[in-house]
């Protein structure tokens, strides 16, 4: 009896453990996770973002015929097919199902052909998914390049409840035209005190903001740069800021005496080494960093501003990375400096209008 009870308990414990496999459940992301494209005209790795994928290219690429390859989550399909060959030059659009069948998403493909944009109005954007808004340019060949914030990372809060109480969003009390760009620091609530991420400050830049990986490593989901082919000079534009009344730190807790300073940047980093982003870790402080235009004084003032930032050097432009495609450069805005560490005023309000790089001819 206790031989039998010895076979048949190992026999048990594998009839439970293949019952608990099978009633595993299927997975429900349905997310590229990596995309590749063998082609001489790629410029660095392509951008992907919540439903679409931006690929830097030169001009002479051809569109008609490409075979992008991509891995999506575990157990998902995606349609057309990985690796088969496509007609890009109208437009296409990939979608991924769920390996549970319940769940999809559609993503759409560009290619960014113009040459850098250099002058930015704040007159272009949507709502996306009716929470928050999207500032995108409209480049020289008519395609569209969007910017990034982290608006969709302040969703988790649940305290943006329409798209003007987002960090990022636009004013009509522009310089020219009829709206600029409006950023302001937001509470994030009882949610985002409780993971010692009390704010959310407003910001817009050049690259892409990784939402996924926000909660986890905020810094590193901020993605700066965009290629970029001119030697840029210098950083002018205009702008209006109020601080908000209270400063406080990670902890939640005021900081007396403390006055929250906004942020205007821009900066040139060689991607010969790899990599054609820096995040939120070094991009001030990145090896590769080639040029830095940052704006010293960020006083309050409630009437216009000009500021005419020069670029300085750290590193020798070289003619030849340019011509190789081998430089991506960012323009950052900031409602709050230190809110990279959640250290800020709620209510800093910075308003930004007619920004240009003005760059050697």
């Amino acid at each position: 009896m206790r031989r039998l009870r010895r076979v048949l308990l190992p026999i048990a414990t594998v009839f439970l453990l293949y019952s608990c496999i099978q009633e595993e459940a299927l997975n429900s992301e349905c997310d590229i996770e990596w995309v590749y494209l063998d082609d001489p005209n790629i410029i660095g790795e392509p951008i992907i973002e919540n439903n679409l994928i931006t690929f830097q290219s030169k001009p002479g690429i051809d569109l008609n015929a490409l075979a992008p390859e991509f891995r999506v989550t575990a157990g998902g399909r995606i349609f057309p097919e990985s690796g088969s060959i496509q007609d890009f030059s109208t437009g296409m659009t990939y979608t991924v199902y769920s390996e549970d069948g319940n769940w999809h998403k559609d993503y759409e493909i560009r290619f960014n052909l113009s040459g850098p944009k250099t002058k930015y109005t704040f007159e272009s954007y949507e709502i996306k998914d009716n929470k928050y808004a999207v500032f995108y340019e409209i480049m020289n060949n008519g395609e569209r390049q969007d910017w990034a914030s982290g608006n969709s990372a302040y969703a988790f809060s649940g305290v943006g409840t329409s798209p003007d109480v987002y960090p990022t969003y636009f004013t009509d009390d522009a310089k020219e035209g009829k709206s600029a760009l409006k950023i302001v620091t937001r509470s994030t609530g009882e949610w985002g005190a409780n993971l010692k991420k009390p704010i959310a400050a407003g910001n817009l830049y050049l690259g892409s903001f990784v939402t996924n990986t926000a909660l986890v490593n905020p810094l590193r989901a901020t993605r700066f740069g965009k290629p970029f082919y001119l030697k840029p000079q210098r950083l002018r534009g205009w702008y209006k800021y109020a601080p908000g009344a209270n400063f406080t730190n990670k902890d939640n807790n005021i900081l007396p005496g403390r006055v929250d300073e906004f942020d205007i940047y821009a900066v040139l980093f060689d991607t010969s080494n790899g990599s054609n982003y820096l995040t939120g870790e070094n991009v001030l402080t990145s090896p590769d960093v080639v040029a830095i235009a940052r704006l010293e004084d960020s006083n309050a003032t409630d009437e216009y501003v000009e500021f005419n930032i020069p670029f300085h050097y750290l590193q020798e432009f070289d003619a030849q990375k340019q011509a190789d495609y081998k430089y991506s450069l960012t323009v950052v805005f900031s409602s709050s400096k230190t809110g990279d560490v959640f250290e800020g005023a709620v209510g800093s309000t910075l308003i930004v209008d007619d920004v240009e790089l003005i760059c050697e001819e």
